[in-house]
C-alpha cells in the first residue's frame, strides 16, 4: 500500500489542476488500511516509522509534527473549502432563479414565505390567518426550531391588541396557544431545533404579565414505582439536581436539571422490590 501511495502521489505531483490534484491525492489516500506492527512490518523498522510518520506524526518532548497524510492533504482541503464557501452564495442565487423559473418551492419556502408575510403584514392578512385557529396546541415544543416558533406566535396574536413587528413582543391572545415541552427532551438541533426558543416562549407567555397557565407534570403514569425511584436516582447523578432558588431550566447555558417524578398514587404501595 504504501509503494502503491508513493507512486500516486508522484503522479499527483504532475497534476496543475488543484481539483483534480485533490481527487487524486484522496483516492490515493483512501481507505487506509489498519496496519500493524506485529502481523505487517514484523522486520521492518523503517517501514512502521514511515507508516506512523503518515498516520500519526509526532508528538514527544523532543519534536511535534502533524501526520504527513494531514501535511499533504490539509492545504488542498482548506483551499477546496474556502472555494466551497465563496461558491456558496451563487449556488444559492441559481437554485432561487431555478425555483422561480419553475414556480416551485422547496420545504423551508413554507416555512420562510409564511413567516416573512406575517412578520411584514401587520393588518388584516396576519389576522385573518390568525383567525382560522381558534386554539393552537404545540408538543414537543422543545424541538421548535425559530422558524416556527415565530410562525405560531404571530398566528396566536390577540386581534385586540396592537400588531407586534416582532414575534418576542406578541401578546398572545387568552386561551389560543398552548404548549408541551421538557428541555431534558431536546435533541433535534441538527435540525435547527433552538432550546432557547423554549425559554424565550416561555418568556411572552409566563414572564410578561399575559397570565399564562403552567403547569407542571410531576407523577409519571407509565413506569413502575420500581423503576421511577431509579431513574429519580440515576438521572439526578447524571443531570443534577435543581439549585436552590434556581429554575428547572437554564436558557444561558442550555442545560436542564433533574426534576424528580412521583409514582402514580394508585401504585405507590408496589414494594420496593417489584
Amino acid at each position: 500500500w504504501l509503494k502503491a501511495l508513493g507512486g500516486n502521489l508522484r503522479r499527483a505531483a504532475r497534476e496543475e489542476d488543484p481539483v483534480r490534484l485533490l481527487a487524486t491525492l484522496r483516492r490515493a489516500a483512501h481507505p487506509q488500511p489498519a496496519y500493524r506492527k506485529g502481523a505487517h512490518f514484523p522486520d521492518d523498522e523503517a517501514g512502521w516509522a514511515l507508516w506512523k510518520d503518515w498516520t500519526e506524526g509526532k508528538d514527544t518532548k523532543k519534536e511535534s509534527r502533524p501526520p504527513v497524510r494531514e501535511e499533504v492533504l490539509g492545504p488542498l482541503q482548506r483551499w477546496f473549502g474556502a472555494r466551497l464557501a465563496r461558491a456558496a452564495p451563487v449556488v444559492v442565487a441559481a437554485y432561487e432563479a431555478v425555483k422561480a423559473r419553475r414556480e416551485e418551492v422547496d420545504q423551508p419556502d413554507l416555512l420562510l414565505k409564511l413567516r416573512d408575510l406575517l412578520r411584514r403584514d401587520r393588518g388584516p392578512l396576519r389576522a385573518f390567518y390568525g383567525g382560522l385557529f381558534d386554539h393552537i396546541l404545540v408538543d414537543e415544543f422543545q424541538d421548535t426550531d425559530p422558524l416556527q416558533a415565530e410562525v405560531l406566535f404571530y398566528l396566536a396574536e390577540d386581534p385586540a391588541g396592537p400588531r407586534a413587528e416582532d414575534w418576542l413582543k406578541v401578546k398572545p391572545k387568552p386561551g389560543r396557544l398552548t404548549v408541551v415541552g421538557d428541555p431534558k427532551q431536546a435533541i433535534y438541533r441538527f435540525r435547527r431545533a433552538d432550546i432557547g426558543v423554549y425559554a424565550e416562549a416561555r418568556r411572552i407567555l409566563d414572564g410578561d404579565g399575559h397570565g399564562a397557565l403552567m403547569a407542571r407534570l410531576s407523577t409519571n403514569f407509565r413506569s413502575r414505582p420500581s423503576l421511577i425511584r431509579f431513574f429519580n436516582g440515576s438521572l439526578r447523578d447524571l443531570l443534577g439536581p435543581v439549585p436552590e432558588g434556581a429554575s428547572p431550566f437554564d436558557p444561558s447555558r442550555g442545560k436542564a436539571y433533574y426534576e424528580a417524578l412521583g409514582p402514580d398514587p394508585r401504585r405507590a404501595a408496589e414494594p420496593p422490590g417489584a
